[in-house]
């Protein structure tokens, strides 16, 4: 993880936590500290003012990706009503109809058709 302690030092020479120099022209947020002996870095990515995806939350980010997804999931649902409907009003024919059948340079066995380079025939099903 991005904001994690990270280890500098497995333990503390002669026990004394290091500080950061203060009057530099390097901003310095985040805390050193004596975590069971070793010696850790803590980062402050918010007193940066660094944005880290995944990590922070800004709230109307969040109810934009919420509206986004209640949008699409009632585009999806809509759709999906729609089909129904339509396949409740135009059934399918139960009539007879044409299968074609095409293939690349053979015949059709017992259909009648004659090899060619794509031949297409159809047979009544």
């Amino acid at each position: 993880m991005v904001t994690a302690p990270i280890q500098m030092a497995s333990y503390l020479p002669g026990g004394v936590v290091p500080e950061f120099v203060k009057d530099t022209n390097v901003a310095s947020t985040g805390e050193i500290s004596n975590q069971d002996g070793a010696l850790y870095y803590q980062p402050a990515t918010k007193k940066d003012g660094v944005y880290i995806f995944g990590h922070n939350r800004v709230a109307w980010v969040d109810w934009i990706g919420a509206l986004f997804f209640m949008g699409v999931l009632l585009a999806v649902s809509v759709h999906a009503a729609m089909r129904y409907i339509s396949a409740l009003r135009h059934p399918k024919a139960t009539g007879r109809s044409r299968k074609f059948i095409c293939t690349m340079f053979t015949s059709v066995s017992g259909t009648g058709c004659k090899p060619s380079p794509l031949s297409c025939c159809y047979s009544q099903a």
